[in-house]
């Protein structure tokens, strides 16, 4: 005896995969990854370069681990993942020197001494 064959219609397979996503966020409500961030992190995670991150340290809640000339920075998760939120959109992807050389347009040369042009 085989068991019958079930179809689910779409607005049943999103309403079983929106229960599921639910069940597993309760099971295991803590972020990934430590609560506090680096400035590297911080960094890599926006897409910026650290001395923005450091020039952005009060926006990002940063939190001053000891008194020397270079504390260290250490910035909660919550507050980095909401700003990438708000700015996804808005912040220009931060590029390098070599990229931005090769997106100039290329340059007339001048000709070479004994060479003419045809």
């Amino acid at each position: 005896m085989s068991a019958p064959v079930v179809r689910l219609d779409a607005e049943s397979i999103e309403a079983v995969a929106r229960r599921t996503t639910e069940l597993l966020r309760e099971d295991d409500p803590k972020p990934l990854g430590p609560a506090l961030m680096t400035v590297a992190e911080v960094s890599s995670r926006l897409g910026r370069s650290a001395d923005w991150v450091r020039e952005h340290r009060e926006e990002l809640s940063v939190r001053v681990i000891g008194t020397g000339e270079r504390p260290r920075l250490l910035f909660p998760r919550e507050a980095v993942e909401a700003l990438a939120r708000t700015r996804k959109a808005a912040a220009p992807p931060t590029t390098t020197r070599a990229a931005r050389l090769r997106a100039r347009p290329p340059a007339d040369l001048l000709p070479i001494r004994g060479e003419r042009g045809a």
